[in-house]
Parts: structure tokens; sequence; C-alpha cells
């Protein structure tokens, strides 16, 4: 079955979404989703803003460990472990309320869905073997508007068959296993011998004043992914008239994030 060759460029495709699906969709994203009820249950504003900002220090440590991580092999090894860590993080928020736990928890996970974006999208683009890796690469990246798309989804079915938030993070973190498994399994490249094994040095040139400006512009949108995307579902509920409708503003949101990429880079 060509689904199951590590080789065939669709599987690869496929599972580079899958580990976005995990990495940004159950590790990060769903938490927005999840949020109304966890707000109504057991949360606070505060307590939901301190869960938020440490899944984002997680991730730029994250982000900036990848940068360090020279050969492949090692590339493989951490993206592995940034998904195991996502699962076995949601997995925790679904058993327990403790706070201590759920910071661990969030941190870690923000920690894994850099493995899984940044380590994994290399191991993705380093793997393919399709001659226009531009256009790869957007269909790759529309795993950003799914992981929103299927876990919210996801979620939304564990409400209508009578579960909780807490039902619908074990149930993620189960979808997350069986994803990631897949995603595992494609991801990998045959040993080498450690004097053919190549190593991608640091190189300080790349940090031109443009480069550094475009960092720094990335680092100001933290703002409105923390703030505006995180509470984006209550903002909207709180309005008269939409109280409810929040949930599916953030569907949407995945919905028209989809396309973009896809399109952009035909």
């Amino acid at each position: 079955m060509n689904r199951f060759k590590r080789e065939n460029n669709f599987a690869i495709l496929l599972v580079g979404i899958f580990a976005l699906i995990v990495g940004v969709g159950v590790a990060r994203f769903v938490f927005t989703s999840l949020l109304p009820a966890m707000l109504e249950d057991t949360l606070s504003i505060a307590d939901a803003g301190i869960l938020a900002s440490i899944n984002y220090v997680g991730y730029l440590s994250g982000s900036v460990f990848s940068i360090f991580i020279k050969d492949i092999h090692s590339k493989v090894k951490y993206f592995r472990v940034g998904l195991f860590v996502c699962v076995v993080s949601s997995f925790l928020l679904g058993i327990t309320e403790n706070s201590l736990v759920w910071m661990i928890a969030r941190l870690v996970a923000g920690f894994g869905a850099a493995m899984a974006l940044v380590v994994g999208s290399s191991v993705v683009m380093l793997k393919l073997k399709a001659t226009n890796k531009t256009k790869a690469m957007g269909i790759h990246f529309s795993g950003l508007g799914f992981s929103i798309v299927i876990t919210d989804l996801v979620m939304r079915g564990v409400f209508y068959y009578g579960g909780d938030w807490r039902d619908a993070w074990l149930i993620l973190a189960i979808v997350g296993a069986i994803l990631s498994s897949y995603s595992a399994y494609i991801l990998r490249f045959d040993k080498q011998p450690k004097n053919e094994i190549v190593k991608h040095t640091f190189d300080k040139s790349l940090f031109s004043p443009m480069v550094i400006i475009l960092i720094l512009a990335y680092f100001t949108e933290g703002v409105g992914m923390v703030v505006q995307a995180t509470f984006l579902p209550d903002i909207v509920n709180s309005l008269e008239g939409l109280s409810g409708a929040g949930g599916y503003v953030w569907l949407v949101v995945g919905i028209a994030g989809i396309p973009p990429v896809l399109f952009g880079c035909v």
C-alpha cells in the first residue's frame, strides 16, 4: 500500500498535516475551542490567560531550541518526542484539575508543538522528493487550518454525544496518538554511519537586518495569538446577540486558513 511507503510523497505530506493537527491543533489551538466550556466549569479568565501564556512560553523555547538541532536523525527524534508530549499533556488535562499539573502540561505542550511544527516541517521538506517544494510547502501548511477545523469538530462530536471538556481532552489525546503513530512511522530516515550524517551548521549570516525586523514583527504578533485568538470564542459570546456563536467563529477561522496556503503556492 502506497500510503504506508515512507518514500511516497502523498504519504509524507499527509503525515505532515497529521503532525500539525496534533502539534498545533491538539496541543495549542483546541484550548481555544474548549475554553468557553472550561470557563463555565472550572477556570477563571486569569487562569486561562496564565495557561495560554505558559503554552506560548513552551512554544518559544522549543522554537529557539530547534535552531540548534543539526543532523536529520536528531530532528526526527525530537519530532517524535514532541508528538509524544503533545498527546500526554492533553491526556493529563482530561484526568486532573490540579493547577500545577495543568501549568506543566501546557508548558510541555507548547514545546511539543514547536517540535511538531518547526522541526516536523523541516523533516517533511527534507523527506519530500517533489521537485516543486514551494507548492508542497503550501499543501503541508494547510495543516494549520486543518488543525483548528479537525480538533474543533472532534470536540463538537464529543459534546454532541453528551461528553464534557474532560472527555474532549481524552478523545483528542487518543486521536492525537493515532495520528502521531502514523506520522512517526512515515517520517524517518535510514540510519547512516556517523561520518556520513549531514549536519546543518548555525549560520549567523542568516540574521540580516530584514530578517531581524521580520522576527520582531512575528514577536509582536504573539499579542494577537495569545489574547485575541485564545479568547476569541469567549469575546464573541460576550457580545450582544452573539451568545453561543463564538465556537463557530473559531471554526470559520480554521476553514479560512486552509485555502490561502493551498492556492497561494499553485
